[in-house]
C-alpha cells in the first residue's frame, strides 16, 4: 500500500504537476487524521467499557457488603433484644 503511494507520489512530481500532488498530499494528510480521530474514539469508547466494568463490579461489591451488615445488625438486634429481656 505505502508503495503505491510512493510510485503515485514521484509520478506526479517528476511530471511537473504540482497541483494534482498538492490535492493528493492534502488528500493523505486528511487520511492521516481520519486515521487519527478513529483511533481516539475507539479508545475513548473502550475506556467508557472499562469504567462501566468498574462501577458494575463496585456496586455489587457495595450490595453484597450491605446485605452482610444487615444480617449482622439483625442477629445483634436478636441478641440485645433476648439479652435485654433477660435483664427484664
Amino acid at each position: 500500500m505505502i508503495n503505491i503511494f510512493k510510485k503515485i507520489r514521484k509520478n506526479m512530481l517528476t511530471e511537473n504537476k504540482f497541483s494534482k500532488y498538492l490535492i493528493y498530499a492534502i488528500g493523505e494528510i486528511t487520511f492521516v487524521i481520519i486515521g487519527i480521530l478513529m483511533a481516539l474514539a475507539i479508545n475513548d469508547w473502550k475506556s467508557e467499557q472499562r469504567i462501566h466494568s468498574e462501577e458494575t463490579a463496585t456496586l455489587q461489591k457495595l450490595i453484597q457488603d450491605l446485605n452482610s451488615d444487615n444480617k449482622r445488625y439483625l442477629s445483634n438486634i436478636e441478641f440485645y433484644t433476648g439479652f435485654r429481656d433477660y435483664l427484664k
